[in-house]
C-alpha cells in the first residue's frame, strides 16, 4: 500500500485559515506533480480509459456510486460484485467491509440479492 502525505496549508487571503494539503500517493503522484508544473495530467489505465481521480491500476471494473444511506446521508464508495451495465438509480445495496490487507479494512457496497 503505497504511503501518504498530509499537511495543512493557507486558503484564500486569510493565512489564519488552513485546509489539509492532498495525500500525495504513488497512485495520484504523477497528478499532483503535474499541477506542480501547471499542466494537467491524467493517467490513462491500460485499457485506454483516462482515470481521475487517480487510482491504482485495474483489471475489473471499477464501479463508484453515489449511495444514500437510511439515515439520511450519502456516500461515494465502491459498488462490486455487479455489471456496470446492470446499476440503476435507487438499486438497493448493503455494506461489506473487505479486508484487502491483513488489519485493513475498507468499506465497499454489494447489491442486495433477491
Amino acid at each position: 500500500m503505497s504511503q501518504a502525505r498530509t499537511e495543512a496549508l493557507p486558503v484564500g487571503d486569510d493565512a489564519r485559515s488552513t485546509r489539509p494539503r492532498p495525500a500525495i500517493t504513488s497512485d495520484n503522484e504523477l497528478f499532483w506533480r503535474g499541477v506542480e508544473e501547471g499542466r494537467l495530467l491524467i493517467r490513462q489505465c491500460r485499457c485506454g480509459r483516462l482515470r481521475h481521480p487517480p487510482v491504482p491500476p485495474l483489471d475489473y471494473p471499477n464501479v463508484i456510486a453515489l449511495v444514500a444511506l437510511e439515515e439520511g446521508m450519502r456516500i461515494v464508495s465502491n459498488l462490486r460484485d455487479v455489471d456496470p451495465r446492470a446499476v440503476e438509480v435507487g438499486m438497493p445495496v448493503q455494506a461489506e467491509l473487505l479486508e484487502r490487507e491483513p488489519g485493513r479494512r475498507f468499506l465497499q457496497f454489494v447489491p442486495v440479492l433477491e
